[in-house]
């Protein structure tokens, strides 16, 4: 019997299953091409429509959840650090002072390093995106005589 989470030994007739349940991670670089087919319930020509549309009814679209949170919270969360505090500590200290000028200085400085690091996650976010959408996966079902190429949200 194969160790817990991997694959039992198989012939090219032999059932593949996972020991352990259903659960656990198969590593598709140590099995045959067939045994993936039998594993993912799948043939070298593709699910049917049926199969892909019961699929995604079943687990849901091939995609990452999308999580967004509010812009002002992102720009307040960039106040939120070590650094940040021990400069927020130096203007309150710099207003029980009454030096002013120290405390506009220092929360200038708060301000710029937020909106500068602000700016620079919301170009690296909206980057991910643009490659993210250019580079979808595409799936093919077929199965019937007809193959139709569709977005692997979709599939």
């Amino acid at each position: 019997m194969a160790p817990k989470g991997q694959l039992a030994p198989a012939g090219p007739d032999a059932e593949v299953d996972i020991v352990g349940g259903a659960d656990n991670e198969v590593d598709f670089a140590k099995i045959s091409i067939p045994e993936a087919f039998k594993l993912l319930n799948a043939t070298p020509h593709g699910l049917t429509e049926a199969e892909a549309a019961k699929r995604l009814e079943e687990f849901g679209p091939n995609k990452l959840p999308e999580t967004s949170v509010s812009p002002v919270l992102r720009f307040l969360g960039y106040l939120w650090n070590p650094l940040s505090w021990a400069m927020e500590v130096a203007a309150i200290l710099a207003i029980i002072l009454l030096d002013y000028a120290d405390f506009a200085l220092i929360v200038a400085l708060l301000l710029l390093n937020a909106t500068i690091s602000f700016v620079e996650e919301s170009n690296a976010d909206k980057a991910i995106k643009a490659l993210a959408g250019a580079l979808a996966p595409k799936c093919k079902v077929g199965g019937c005589s007809c193959c139709i190429a569709c977005s692997s949200c979709a599939c």
